[in-house]
């Protein structure tokens, strides 16, 4: 029996040591792609925290990408060991609520612990927690079981 985590694990340590000429090859040689974000519970099944993975790098980019539904999701892009690496981060409602728990701008270093995924053809790492360079200000965005911490929200679908 195959373990997909193992799997797309494999896969997304391999996009970061790849160009992104030759990452794009390996994606679409085989690698399985998942729809955006649906709805929160399509959410939790992106999420394996069986493959919980940790980057550390600085912040290049914030942007937003959009849930299949149209919902705004913070995305940031990090420069780890000179390779860029995209951390699908929550939605950005949820995110403005917790502007005073992390601070997240350009030029900061950040630890993300995440689980690697492959949505829209490109490897993406799928937040569970933030921790900036100062280590004083940690985000929880998952639960243990994947479930993101904004389900429970009057704004969550």
């Amino acid at each position: 029996m195959v373990n997909n985590g193992a799997i797309l694990s494999v896969l997304f340590i391999m996009a970061l040591v790849l160009s992104n000429h030759v990452r794009a090859e390996v994606l679409a040689a085989g690698a399985s792609d998942a729809r955006p974000y649906e709805s929160v519970t399509e959410s939790k099944r992106l999420f394996d925290p069986d493959a919980l993975r940790t980057v550390r790098g600085v912040v290049t980019d914030i942007d937003t990408v959009k849930m299949e539904h149209g919902t705004p999701f913070m995305e940031l892009t990090l420069k780890a060991n000179n390779d860029l690496v995209r951390v699908h981060v929550a939605p950005q409602w949820f995110m403005q609520e917790q502007i005073q728990r992390v601070e997240l701008d350009v030029g900061r270093e950040v630890e993300v612990k995440g689980s690697p995924q492959i949505i829209e053809g490109k490897p993406v790492l799928i937040a569970a927690e933030i921790t900036n360079d100062r280590r004083d200000q940690r985000l929880r965005l998952r639960h243990q079981d994947g479930t993101p911490v904004w389900a429970g929200s009057e704004q969550a679908r």
